[in-house]
């Protein structure tokens, strides 16, 4: 299809799925080079496209090919002579490339490798990788329960040449971070027989020690070390007893401590790591924005670096940082991230502490030439009085006074939310907005964004209280006169797809509903996901809870009211989606279809939790958009 120069259209899925992406981005110390990872949405033929790219700071040169072929994670040395990054094909390599000399070295390393990082005097580099469980038995019987995969963390001396292990018998290391002065490792480790309980450890380099500090209460997203050596500071993953929490523990005192700030901080932190001068340095999501912010170990008052606005009245126009990662430069004055917003997928921004950030790099342009719906924030009290927050994506050819079609679609998690970025690929919200659909993104109690409370708020609730705050923004939609009540639609994937089909047993104003990657009986669950006790513990409060007390799992279970449908739906799930199997999709399609409820399902063989061939995201597109189309027009 050919279009006019500066002709306006509406986004085409096969567009879409070729987008552009930046990550992984990664600041010279010096704060000169910024590399990072540029990649396509979607792979193509179990390849993904991405690339090492080595772009200017100052965003006055066009950025450098490194390389060729899959690659991720770019890592400079302190020093910033050397650049190492991991190779994907065609086998797995540590690749290292000396920025003096243009000599490039490649080791051969385990499969799966990832979280690579340098020694701090840049002797070693080090990285953790999956051992097969069948490695690790040396057998090809698989006994349950007597096969364990364990995650290893490896070492590459630059000296010799050599690659050595470093393993805590039994456990699988979950996140690691090196002292400053290089002679340990702190490890956080999840013991095989107890998955539920991680510990911090220190490992020492020079001989075979491993220190046990402390148990951690959830899994852990990050480590870092404070440059004074006293400290190591995690911060615990959202979906975990956790919930992005900054922790630390001072190696001359034995108590795990949470930083006092967090338990009324507004937001949920996603990144951590240090300044020079011994602050520890954040980002955090913030209602609809990321701001990056420092606080001192020993308290006070928490000091903001950038302002999540700040990019809203800056040179990037209506944006936010897109990655919840952030590079600081050595000198801990300059830092690199990436920015996306309503009209940009995403770009690599640097910038300094309390000065508008400059977007260095120019991808996926021709979304101008894209027509777009207005993205509006709004908020709605919940039947309890909960104040409710979401953003309302306008159809592209919105008259105000007039009602339309409305579609909610229910973010995963739930400890996730719906934030100011492009809502083109991992939404359909734009798709759908082009083709005069109003689409409402709720986040409902249990999302991020705003502080500890929030998060906690739908624990235990689960299709209770978080649905109800998604059924009152429709009732608001329809009170202000924006969406039309007859033609109603709801979507989601993996939590959002569980509300989603528990919202279609529950009432019959929806007209359509797509349901994706969705749990429908939590029961089975716990029997078919290695995941589901950790949840279940987090979520419902007992890891044992479907075998203890399975009323109450019974009793929020959409496959257990599925008499009651009447909505049309169509099922999308990957075939090898090991956190969420197909068989809970197979369970209600085939409920669905006794009881003559129409049903589409369809499974994408070799894609897992989210779909990422570009064939199949495609398909998965122009589906969602006809079923709509079918039923709700």
């Amino acid at each position: 299809m050919e279009y006019a120069v500066n002709e306006k259209r509406a986004p085409q899925p096969e567009e879409i799925a070729r987008f552009t992406t930046v990550s992984d981005v990664c600041l010279s110390p010096d704060g000169k080079l910024v590399a990072y990872v540029e990649g396509t949405m979607a792979k193509r033929e179990g390849v993904a496209g991405s690339r090492i790219m080595i772009a200017d700071a100052e965003g006055q040169k066009q950025p450098q090919l490194l390389g060729d072929g899959p690659a991720k994670e770019p890592r400079w040395s302190r020093d910033g002579n050397l650049l190492a990054f991991i190779t994907c094909t065609p086998a797995v390599s540590l690749t290292i490339i000396n920025q003096l000399t243009n000599k490039r070295t490649d080791i051969a390393i385990p499969q799966e490798a990832q979280r690579l990082e340098w020694s701090p005097d840049g002797r070693f580099l080090s990285f953790l990788s999956r051992q097969p469980a069948a490695e690790a038995t040396g057998s090809t019987i698989d006994v349950a329960g007597s096969a364990v995969s364990e995650v290893r963390l490896h070492l590459y001396c630059l000296q010799s040449g050599r690659l050595v292990s470093k393993t805590i018998a039994r456990h699988s290391i979950s996140s690691y971070t090196w002292s400053p002065d290089s002679r340990q490792l702190a490890v956080t480790a999840v013991a095989s027989a107890e998955p539920n309980a991680e510990k911090l450890y220190v490992l020492t380099m020079n001989e075979s020690q491993q220190r046990f500090l402390a148990t951690v209460s959830d899994v852990t997203i990050q480590l870092a070390w404070s440059p004074d050596g006293q400290t190591i500071v995690w911060c615990g993953r959202e979906h975990t007893a956790g919930i992005g929490q900054i922790q630390l523990f001072r190696l001359e005192a034995d108590p795990v401590i949470t930083m006092p700030f967090c338990a009324d901080f507004p937001g949920s932190i996603k990144w951590i790591g240090f300044l020079r001068d011994g602050r520890l340095v954040f980002a955090a999501l913030k209602q609809f924005r990321v701001g990056i912010y420092a606080v001192r170990l020993d308290g006070g008052r928490v000091e903001t670096l950038v302002d999540p606005f700040q990019l809203d009245s800056g040179s990037l126009g209506s944006g936010s940082f897109s990655q919840f990662t952030v590079s600081v430069s050595e000198d801990g004055q300059r830092y690199a991230t990436t920015c996306s917003g309503p009209a940009e997928p995403g770009n690599v921004v640097t910038g300094s502490w309390n000065v508008s950030p400059q977007r260095i790099t120019d991808y996926n342009s021709d979304i101008k030439n894209m027509t777009l719906g207005e993205v509006e924030e709004l908020s709605w009290m919940a039947p309890d009085g909960l104040d409710i927050h979401g953003l309302l994506i306008k159809p592209v050819d919105y008259v105000e006074g007039r009602s339309y079609p409305l579609v909610v679609e229910i973010h995963g998690g739930p400890r996730r939310s719906w934030w100011n970025t492009c809502y083109l690929g991992h939404s359909w919200a734009q798709l759908l907005a082009n083709q005069g659909y109003l689409v409402l993104l709720p986040n409902p109690r249990g999302s991020s964004g705003r502080g500890a409370e929030f998060v906690r708020a739908n624990s235990c609730d689960l299709g209770g209280a978080d649905l109800a705050d998604v059924l009152t923004g429709v009732d608001d939609m329809i009170a202000r006169g924006y969406a039309d009540p007859e033609q109603l639609g709801i979507a989601g994937w993996s939590y959002g797809g569980f509300l989603a089909a528990w919202a279609i047993t529950q009432t019959k104003r929806f007209k359509a509903a797509v349901i994706g990657a969705s749990i429908v009986n939590w029961i089975s669950w716990q029997g078919q996901s290695a995941m589901a006790r950790q949840w279940a513990s987090i979520h419902w409060g007992n890891r044992l809870i479907a075998y203890q007390n399975p009323e109450r799992l019974i009793k929020r279970s959409p496959i257990h009211f599925v008499q009651n449908v009447q909505t049309p739906s169509l099922l999308l799930h990957g075939e090898q989606d090991q956190k969420i199997p197909a068989a809970q999709a197979d369970e209600f399609y085939a409920a669905l279809k006794a009881l003559n409820v129409p049903v589409d399902y369809v499974k994408y063989q070799g894609e897992g939790h989210v779909l990422t061939e570009e064939a199949h995201q495609i398909d998965g597109m122009k589906r969602v958009v006809g079923w709509f189309k079918r039923y709700l027009r």
